[in-house]
């Protein structure tokens, strides 16, 4: 399969822009960090991408720690796919859990 060098641009410009904000907010990920996977739809693209098919992963799950800045949490709204939103604090005392948070499904 061809796909036109445009198409495959575009792609990778999503893809940049999406590993870009990741790296501003890696400080702030928490142990699950993130989820970079393909949409089960754009499979069968991405494997006749080849080793080019990278271009295709989007994260699709964000935990994030509550130390985030509001200009930090801006940077979600680079990640289109999200699926999962998490915000997790430090170790609850109360419960003797290393993390409490709470966790939004994106629709």
């Amino acid at each position: 399969m061809v796909i036109p060098i445009g198409a495959w641009g575009w792609l990778y410009w999503g893809w940049t822009a999406e590993q870009t904000a990741l790296d501003t907010l890696r400080p702030k990920l928490q142990p699950t960090g993130y989820i970079l996977r393909v949409d089960p739809a754009y499979a069968p693209l991405q494997h006749s991408l080849g080793r080019y098919g990278y271009v295709l992963d989007r994260v699709r799950l964000l935990a994030l720690s509550e130390s985030t800045t509001p200009a930090e949490s801006q940077l979600v709204a680079t990640f289109r796919n999200v699926e999962t939103l998490c915000l997790w604090a430090p170790h609850d005392a109360d419960t003797g859990s290393a993390f409490k948070g709470w966790a939004v499904e994106v629709q």
